[in-house]
C-alpha cells in the first residue's frame, strides 16, 4: 500500500480532522481519496496535514516530524499563496526568495529522510475575485514570482513541478471566477475537482 500525503495551506486543509482524525476534510484530498479508494481499494492509504494559513515557512518547519512518522510514498505540497497574500493585509510575508529557500531545505530534508518518496509541488493560484480585486496586478504578480521561486526550488532537488494557474485562467474563460475559486483564492467545489483531476492525471492515478 502506498502512503499519499497532503500537504499545504486552507486550499488543502479544509476542515480535515486533527490529531489520529482520519477526515480528509471537504476539498481535492477528500476528492482523490475517495475515487482512489473505490477504483483502487487497498493500494492507497492517504493523510492530509495541511493547516490553514500556513506559508512554506511553516510547512518547512513541520516536514521532517510528519516524514518521519507518516513516510509518504508521495508527497504533494501546495503552498505559497499566503507568502504573498500577507503582503497586502499587513501580516508577515515572505519575499519570493524566502519562499525558495524554505521550500528548497524542505525538499533537502524530505529527499534526504525519505528519498524514494515522489514529491510534487504543485503551483500555487489566484483568480479575480472578493480577496483579490483590491490589488489583483500586483497580487498575481506576487503569486507569479513565488511560483517561479517554488518551481527553481523543486527541479534543484530533483522533485517535480505542477502547474495550476494556467488551468484556472482557462477554466474562467468559460465561466465565471466564482465558480471556482470562491473569493478569488479558496476553491468552491468546481476549483477543488479541477485541482482533483489535473493532481491524479499529474500523478498517473
Amino acid at each position: 500500500m502506498k502512503t499519499w500525503l497532503f500537504q499545504g495551506d486552507s486550499v488543502t486543509d479544509y476542515g480535515r480532522g486533527r490529531g489520529d482524525d482520519p477526515n480528509m476534510g471537504a476539498g481535492y484530498p477528500l476528492l482523490i481519496a475517495a475515487k482512489l479508494s473505490y477504483e483502487r481499494p487497498g493500494e492507497f492509504k492517504f493523510v492530509n496535514r495541511a493547516i490553514s494559513g500556513n506559508r512554506t515557512v511553516d510547512v518547512l518547519a513541520r516536514s521532517r516530524e510528519d516524514i518521519t512518522q507518516i513516510e509518504p510514498d508521495i508527497l504533494t505540497v501546495l503552498i505559497g499563496v499566503n507568502d504573498c497574500w500577507r503582503m497586502f493585509d499587513g501580516n508577515s510575508w515572505l519575499t519570493a526568495d524566502q519562499t525558495r529557500d524554505m521550500m528548497d531545505l524542505m525538499l533537502r530534508y524530505v529527499k534526504g529522510d525519505r528519498p524514494e518518496c515522489r514529491v510534487i509541488v504543485m503551483e500555487p493560484f489566484i483568480l479575480h475575485g472578493p480577496a483579490t480585486d483590491g490589488s489583483y496586478d500586483a497580487f498575481r504578480s506576487e503569486v507569479e514570482k513565488h511560483s517561479a521561486a517554488l518551481k527553481s526550488a523543486a527541479e534543484a532537488n530533483g522533485c517535480e513541478f505542477m502547474p495550476l494557474q494556467y488551468r484556472f485562467d482557462e477554466a474562467a474563460k468559460n465561466a465565471p471566477a466564482e465558480l471556482y475559486l470562491r473569493d478569488g483564492v479558496h476553491p468552491a467545489p468546481a476549483g477543488h475537482e479541477l485541482i482533483a483531476r489535473a493532481l491524479m492525471e499529474f500523478v498517473g492515478v
